[in-house]
This record gives structure tokens, C-alpha cells and sequence, in this order.
């Protein structure tokens, strides 16, 4: 029906629970489960308005369906209210869709699926196209297995393109069907820069609004079907593959990022657009997490050396083929990403020097391209060293350290005995992925408002001293060649800052500041922006001044905080391009710094900030600059932390409690961190007695209700309340011989406790 949204999955098998006709409302999700196989359902036209659709297959009268799931979740779309009438008597389901405006179309619907395991985050596969039309794609050609897919729609409806854009009008980067896209893009280079247009979508993973498997599956279905049409003008080349594999890798960055899954119509339109081949959407339909896009990279690039291998293609795998897979799986956090980069990155070097003499496979006599100087292309170079550094950021220090500069020494070498290929030079990128290595994973035993480490011989030390080391080195190598791809920039002397910073002590802090001030005179002088400052310096500056109990910090966490803005309206004023937009974790360490000082003002001073935050969010409209549940939660700890009169005592425990307030008005929810915190803030503000224990008791009520009393919401507990009132609230977790044990408690009170 017009403008009218569904979707529908059937399944087969009877379900005790639905033994009875029954209505359920349901709201139209983003994403539904994945399924293996649906058979088409056939299109009637009838002359009713409301549409009606009905399709007859042949089934088991024994054989019942229902709809097995609307996955509820925001949609980019006005959502869709499904009103679902299931009739269990025979294997009919009467399903009336409505947008809100009274307007349905009942839908029979009496189908056959194979049984397939739900899985929530997988892509759609299948899905069926209602629509009072019967228009279909009658341009695909009978040699190409296809599965079409289809949705609902209104009869006007807007193509959704490849590249993210949503747009009603027909252009050049439509993707209606293989035949007019290859007619839009007359040569390999021109379809290469459609596909590169698409891969740059994915380029600030973290602010990913699309579907990415659904994009990147019907990316890589436009290149299968170029390679297996024999009347194709031309054929995919290594950078068509590039392309596809850097989509795919990307695709694992945003998944991995918690980004990347999309509004479920959208998704539809993606994969409507082509027709996708059978053998893909077999393995795109399991596909739902960062390690499978990363795996269907490592599969895309087998399938290509085994190809080049037999003499099946002329396309030769570059080292930016193999680049890109490795950069996929370092960005998809899997456990086993270290493993699979240091294997390719050992094959690269395997190949690229000795030859292929096995590729795991029985049949290796067939194999013809197994020469070392078929494979020169894939030769390491610094990019792909840089990402084997940091496949071993998840060592420890000590045995990190030594695999790391061997891996340095030998590029130095590579370096020299190349007679200076740039494509080996150890610049300051390859410094970059040394110290992100020796950061990541380092003991730091600051932070989480921990005891902080004093001792210059702890790990977090040595880590920061390592991190210098490697940035002097580097400075020298600058100084010596006047070379300026040697030269430190910011990433550099930001993660030299937050090294030391990290280290919870005065003296690593004020080392910092030494470096912060050095880096502010030298962009002065220079007017090198690679120098200048960025918000993550600043909040890597202010955040070590905060980890410190030092009487200054929280005045020089006001100053560095003023100077940044300073510096982002200067560069608003002037027109000129920054990275200082003001960042949420920024005034968050500001806040912290206030929190951890000795002055009683501090809930005042807190607060100050956090208006501030949550005003430039208003006025700004910028994700980045919205106050977190972090942001939050430091302020009420400031609050928490006021030993001063109890005239102070009182403001700070009514500016408390306006925070925990403001959490909800902000559309967050508080954790087990925002309720141990209330807790210690009526511990340190009240005076005990009846006012106190009431308050204590609603804040630990409020806490179990929500699910979030863990063992420091139950110590703090213990610590504010009486005695009676502790042990009558927690009758419930009491063992046989009266003492409260934490493991009895109900589940329900710690069920959204991560």
C-alpha cells in the first residue's frame, strides 16, 4: 500500500506459545535476522484499496507461522506501528501493516523457509517486496544466479544509493542494475572511482551512519559480476580489489567501533539495487561482526592468490592488497588479530623473497605462478611493518620489546641496502606504531580514581621513559637530515604527553607540561601545523594534571581549557581548517581535576563546567561536545569529595543530586558507577541519623531496581547506612549465619552490570 513499510520473516515449525488467535503490535526495526532460504512470494493484485496481496504454496496443514521478530530499535524512517493477527488454524498468518494514518494492506501469506539459527546482528537476506505493483527487474541475465531481494515501498520511492546519499532524483551513481552501471562507467578506471566513492564513506568510522555489510556486499557483487560476464568491456584490475578489499576492511573498523549498522530500510535498498550473487549471499549472511568482515577480507585476498597462482588471472596481489587486510584485522579487535597480521605480514616476506612452495592446498603441482620474482610486488615496505609493530601490542613490556626492534632494525636495513626507497624509509609513522605498541596494554596503575604509582621504576614509567626514547630518536633523525618525514608531529607528542601523564605522579606530569610548552613554541615559530596542538593534546595535558593531587592541577586544567578555546575560536574567526573542536573527555578531566583537589568550592567549580558543556553541545549540535555519562558521573564525585563546612556540605549534596537529575534530561541512564557515587556523596554530606538512612536507602532501592548494584555499590551501601537499615534492606543476600554475602544477592539487582 502506499507509503506503507513491513516486514515480515517467516519461519517454519509450530509454536506452543501461539495456540490461540492472538494480536501483538510490533515496531518496524532496523534489522531483522538473518535467513537462509525464502520462496518467493507470489504477487495478486486485488481490487480492494487496502491492496491485498496473497500468495498459495504448498506446505503441511501441520505446518504454522508466525512472525519470529521485530527487532525494536530507532529507525531513521517515522516508525511504523505492525498490527500482526496470527491465525494458527492451517498455515495462514494475516499480517495488516499501518503507518499511523489508518490506511492497511492485509497480507496472506502461506510460505515454505528453511529452518535457519536467528541471529540478531546479522544482515537481511531475504525479505519480500509487498507492493500493489508488480514491477521486477526483468534485466538479469539467466547465467547469473541471483538472489533478489526486495522491500516494501511506497510508490514513490527514493533510491538509496551506494555512496550513503538518499536521493529521489535518477543520477550517474545510482546503481539500478549491472547493465546501467557499466554503461555510466565506460572504463575500469571510471567503475574503480565509483567504488573508491563509496570506500570514502567509510572514512570517519566512528560517525558511520549506513549499513556497512549490506554497502560492501553490494559493492563487491557489482565486481563479481564484472568478472564473470564474458561480454564486460573490460575486467576488474588490482585496484578494482583494493577498493573492495579496503571497503570490507573498513566495514570491520566501524563494526569494531560499535558503529556501522543501519536503518533496515536502507539496508534494503542497498542489496535491492544489484542482484547478489547466490555464493555471496551465502557467505554474507553470515557476516554480523568486526572478525567476520575481517575473515571475509582474508578469504577475498585467498581466492585472489590462489587465482594468480593457477595462471586463472594476470591480477597480481600488491603490497597494498595485503596491506589492507592486515589494517582489517588490526582494527577489528579480535583476539586472534594479532596472529592473522603477523601471518600475512610473515607470508609477504615469505613470498616476496623465496617463492611460493606451499600454499596449504594437496594440488600444488598445478600452480604456475610460484617463482619469487612473480611475487616482488608484495614486498613489505613501512606500512606494513608498521601494522606487524603493532600486532604485538597485546605482549607484555618486556617481551614486546625486543620483537619490535627487531622488526625496526631490519627496516633500517631494507632502508639502506635499497639505496633510500622511499617506500621503506622508518618515518615518523613507523615511531607512531612503535609507541602506540609500547602504550597499549602498558600497567598503568592510575586512573579509576586507583592508588597512584610513585615509583619511577614501575612499568608505567619505563613505558613513558621507552616512548621519549623513541621520540628524541626520531627528533635527531630530523635534526641530523633536516628530512621532515622524520620529523615528530602532533600524534607523536600527544601519545609522549599521555604516556606520561598516565603515570599518576607530579614529576611525570610536569615532564609533560615541558613537552606540551616546547610543542606550543615550536608551532609558534614554525607555523608548522603538524605541530600544533589538537583537543586530544589537550585533554591528554589536562587529564595528566588531574591524575595528580597536586594543589595546582586543577587551576592549570582551568588554563590549558581557556587556551584551547581560545585557540578553536581563533581558528573558527580565521576560517582555517582545526582539530581543537572541543571534545566531551576534555572537560570531563577538567572536571576530574577539580574533583581530586582539596578545595571546597570544587562542586561549584564542577558545575561550572559542566553548564558550560552541556551549552556548547546546544549550540554546537556536535556529538563530540556532548556531555557523557563519564562527564556526569565527575561531577557527582566532586560533590562526593566536599570536606568543608556544612553549610558547603549541603550545597554540594543538593548540587549532587541536580546532577544525577540532569543525567536523565541529558537521555542517559546512570550506572553502577553514577549509584556508588550518590551513595558516598550521602556518606560524606549527611550526618547520620533517620534523613540519612532514608535518603541512602532510596538511592539503593533505585539502584537495585535498575539493575546495577555491584560490590562497590554494596560496600559504599554498607558504609552510609546503619547497621539495621543494612542488613534489613539486604535480608535477601544473607547466609546461614547472618552475614551478607554478595554472591546471594538476586540476580536481578546486578543484571546490567558490566
Amino acid at each position: 500500500h502506499y507509503s506503507s513499510q513491513v516486514c515480515v520473516v517467516v519461519v517454519e515449525g509450530p509454536d506452543p506459545i501461539y495456540h490461540h488467535h492472538r494480536q501483538e503490535h510490533y515496531k518496524c526495526s532496523p534489522r531483522i535476522s538473518n535467513v537462509s532460504q525464502m520462496q518467493r512470494l507470489n504477487r495478486t493484485e486485488t481490487p480492494s484499496s487496502s491492496a491485498a496481496l496473497s500468495t498459495s504454496t504448498s506446505t503441511s496443514t501441520s505446518t504454522r507461522t508466525k512472525l519470529k521478530q521485530c527487532v525494536r530499535r530507532n529507525t531513521t524512517s517515522s516508525f511504523l506501528l505492525i498490527n500482526v493477527t496470527l491465525f494458527l488454524w492451517g498455515s495462514s498468518t494475516t499480517c495488516t501493516s499501518s503507518n499511523g494514518g489508518g490506511s492497511t494492506s492485509n497480507i496472506m501469506i502461506d510460505a515454505f523457509m528453511q529452518p535457519h539459527p536467528i541471529r540478531h546482528c546479522t544482515p537481511i537476506s531475504i525479505h519480500g517486496r509487498l507492493s500493489s505493483s508488480t514491477s521486477t527487474s526483468a534485466s538479469r541475465d539467466s547465467h547469473w544466479p541471483t538472489t533478489k531481494l526486495y522491500s516494501t515501498t511506497s510508490n514513490n520511492e527514493n533510491k538509496i544509493h551506494l555512496s550513503g546519499e538518499s536521493n529521489g532524483d535518477d543520477s550517474d551513481s545510482d546503481i539500478d542494475d549491472y547493465n546501467n552501471y557499466l554503461s555510466n562507467h565506460p572504463d575500469i578506471r571510471s567503475f574503480n572511482d565509483a567504488l573508491q566513492e563509496i570506500a570514502s564513506k567509510y572514512s570517519d568510522t566512528r560517525r558511520v551512519q549506513f549499513d556497512v555489510i549490506s554497502r560492501a556486499a553490494a559493492a563487491e557483487a557489482l565486481v563479481k559480476k564484472l568478472e564473470s560476464d564474458p561480454d564486460a568491456p573490460y575486467r576488474p584490475n588490482i585496484n578494482t580489489y583494493n577498493i573492495i578489499l579496503k571497503i570490507w576492511s573498513k566495514s570491520a573498523h566501524s563494526l569494531a567501533e560499535g558503529h556501522g549498522r543501519g536503518d533496515i530500510n536502507e539496508v534494503f535498498h542497498a542489496l535491492d539495487d544489484v542482484s547478489v550473487p547466490d555464493d555471496l549471499m551465502e557467505v554474507v549472511n553470515h557476516i554480523s561482526s568486526a572478525k567476520d568482515a575481517a575473515d571475509h577480507c582474508s578469504t577475498i585476498l585467498t581466492s585472489l592468490e590462489q587465482r594468480y597462482l593457477r595462471g586463472d588471472t594476470l591480477v597480481e596481489p600488491n603490497a597494498h592488497t595485503y596491506n589492507t587486510v592486515m589494517d582489517g584485522w588490526s582494527k577489528s579487535r579480535a583476539k586472534d588479530a594479532s596472529q592473522h597480521v603477523q601471518d600475512l605480514f610473515l607470508r609477504m616476506s615469505q613470498w616476496s623473497s623465496e617463492g611460493v612452495t606451499t600454499t596449504g592446498d594437496d594440488d600444488t603441482g598445478s600452480l604456475v605462478h610460484t617463482d619469487a620474482t612473480y611475487w616482488e610486488q608484495i614486498k613489505p615496505n613501512k606500512i606494513s611493518y608498521s601494522l606487524a609493530i603493532q600486532s604485538y601490542r597485546r605482549r607484555t613490556f618486556s617481551n614486546k620489546m625486543g620483537d619490535i626492534e627487531s622488526l625496526v632494525n631490519t627496516l633500517e636495513q631494507e632502508y639502506e641496502d635499497s639505496q633510500h626507497d622511499s617506500t621503506l624509509k622508518p618515518d615518523i609513522g613507523v615511531a607512531n606504531a612503535m609507541i602506540k605498541t609500547y602504550m597499549r596494554n602498558a600497567d598503568y596503575s592510575s586512573g579509576g580514581g586507583g592508588k597512584f604509582q610513585q615509583s619511577m621504576t614501575g612499568t608505567s614509567w619505563k613505558t613513558a621513559k621507552k616512548v621519549n626514547d623513541i621520540y628524541i630518536q626520531w627528533n635527531k633523525k630530523f635534526k641530523n637530515t633536516g628530512d621532515i618525514d622524520f620529523k615528530p608531529n602532533v600524534i607523536t607528542t600527544t601519545m609522549v604527553i599521555d604516556a606520561f601523564g598516565r603515570c599518576g605522579d607530579i614529576n611525570a606530569t610536569e615532564k609533560a607540561q615541558g613537552i606540551f610548552q616546547s610543542m606550543i613554541k615550536d608551532w609558534q615559530e614554525t607555523g608548522d601545523d603538524r605541530l600544533k596542538p589538537s583537543s586530544k593534546t589537550f585533554t591528554a595535558i589536562i587529564t595528566a594534571w588531574a591524575k595528580t593531587k597536586d594543589p595546582r592541577s586543577p587551576h592549570k586544567a582551568e588554563e590549558l581549557l581557556s587556551l584551547m578555546e581560545e585557540m578553536y575560536a581563533e581558528d573558527v574567526k580565521e576560517g582555517r581548517p582545526t582539530q581543537l573542536l572541543p571534545h566531551s573527555q576534555t572537560y570531563t578531566a577538567a572536571i576530574t581535576a577539580w574533583s581530586r583537589s582539596l578545595d571546597n568550592t570544587k562542586p561549584q567549580r564542577a558545575l561550572r563546567i559542566l553548564k558550560k558543556v552541556i551549552d556548547l553541545h546546544k549550540n554546537m549540535n556536535d556529538k563530540r561536545i556532548k556531555p557523557t555519562l563519564f562527564t556526569f558521573n565527575a561531577a557527582i564525585d566532586a560533590c562526593a569529595r566536599c570536606y568543608g563546612t556544612p553549610e558547603q556540605q549541603a550545597n554540594a549534596l543538593k548540587i549532587a543530586f541536580a546532577v544525577n537529575k540532569a543525567i536523565s534530561a541529558a537521555k542517559l541512564k546512570g550506572n553502577h558507577v553514577t549509584y556508588a557515587t550518590l551513595l558516598k556523596a550521602a556518606n560524606t554530606l549527611l550526618v547520620s541519623g533517620d534523613e540519612k538512612n532514608e535518603v541512602v536507602k532510596a538511592v539503593f532501592n533505585k539502584c537495585k531496581n535498575e539493575g546495577y548494584v555491584d560490590k562497590t555499590v554494596l560496600k559504599t551501601f554498607k558504609l552510609a547506612a546503619d547497621q539495621n537499615l543494612f542488613y534489613e534492606v539486604l535480608e535477601e543476600a544473607r547466609d546461614r549465619n547472618g552475614n551478607v554475602d554478595f554472591n546471594l544477592i538476586p540476580s536481578d539487582w546486578s543484571k546490567n552490570v558490566s
